[in-house]
């Protein structure tokens, strides 16, 4: 959050949800951690995100968004607006030391599509292949797209 003037030395972000509007930028962060547990999430906010592909990422709005009306129509409109959405991935919370996780910054996403309300299923195109990302297992039907961590082993897909 620092990097966007969210967070400083002298002012903490309050933030506690995985959407951040930086309206004077016409941005958008988005705040997602992969692995989520009943035991640090509500059911209503254990939402299902994943990369599809190197350049596609599946993301839940929050469980109030609608196609239709306000911050879900703003992501239907993303294109014609011209808003920046920066996808902001980690696996989970905490490590095996329970210090928190940081975010990996993916990339800009420009909107494809989108099903379902309430919340909002949505894929994201990445404009550019992230170097975030790897693949685990052979690549097909039992592959896995992850995040690449610096102990983790994995075959690139570029």
């Amino acid at each position: 959050m620092a990097a966007f003037g969210e967070s400083t030395f002298e002012r903490k972000s309050s933030n506690r949800e995985g959407v951040i509007n930086l309206e004077a930028k016409n941005a958008e962060l988005l705040l997602i951690t992969l692995e989520k547990t009943e035991a640090n999430y509500s059911p209503t906010t254990l939402y299902n995100d994943y990369a599809v592909s190197e350049k596609i990422f599946h993301w839940q709005s929050q469980n109030t968004a609608r196609p239709e009306t306000g911050k879900g129509l703003s992501y239907v409109k993303q294109k014609q607006t011209g808003k920046s959405i920066l996808l902001l991935v980690r696996e989970k919370n905490n490590d095996e030391f329970n210090n928190t996780i940081a975010y990996v910054f993916l990339g800009l996403a420009d909107y494809i599509d989108r099903y379902g309300a309430k919340p909002m299923s949505i894929n994201w195109a990445l404009r550019k292949v992230s170097s975030a990302l790897y693949l685990e297992g052979d690549g097909e039907d039992g592959g896995r797209v992850s995040l690449l961590h610096r102990n983790q082993l994995g075959r690139h897909l570029w």
